[in-house]
C-alpha cells in the first residue's frame, strides 16, 4: 500500500530460513500503478536492501482501485491524495494524470502479468 508492502516485517524474518532450507523465494506485488511506472522499481528498492534481495525473484502485477471495497480511511486517503496532486502549484503532467488516474475505481490487471510468475514455479 503507497509503496509498501503488507506483511514485509514477516516476510524478511523468514528469507534467511527458507534461503537454507534451498527454498525458492518469490515475492509478488500487486498494486495500483502501471507496470511500466518508474515508481515500482524504487518502491522495490525501498522496501528491501541489497542483501536482501539476493536469492529473492520479484514480480509486479498492475491491479487497480475499487473504491467500493475501501474503508473509509483509505477512500479518504486516496481523494486527499488527488486532491494534493492537483491543487499543487507547480503540479507536473505526472502529478496531474496520476490524480486523474486515482480519482475513480479502475482496473489494470491482466493474466499476462502472472506468466512469468508461473515460469518461475516450473
Amino acid at each position: 500500500m503507497a509503496g509498501g508492502v503488507t506483511k514485509l516485517g514477516w516476510f524478511k524474518n523468514q528469507i534467511a530460513e527458507l534461503s537454507s532450507e534451498s527454498k525458492k523465494i518469490i515475492v509478488y506485488m500487486v498494486g495500483a500503478s502501471p507496470a511500466e511506472s518508474p515508481d515500482i522499481p524504487l518502491a522495490m528498492e525501498r522496501n528491501f536492501s541489497g542483501t536482501e534481495w539476493k536469492g529473492v525473484k520479484t514480480f509486479y502485477c498492475p491491479g487497480g482501485l475499487n473504491y467500493d471495497k475501501m474503508n473509509f480511511f483509505s477512500r479518504f486517503a486516496m481523494k486527499m491524495l488527488a486532491k494534493s496532486l492537483t491543487s499543487k502549484k507547480d503540479a507536473t503532467e505526472k502529478d496531474k494524470d496520476m490524480a486523474q488516474m486515482i480519482s475513480h475505481s479502475y482496473d489494470i490487471s491482466d493474466k499476462k502479468y502472472i506468466e512469468p510468475i508461473l515460469a518461475e514455479l516450473k
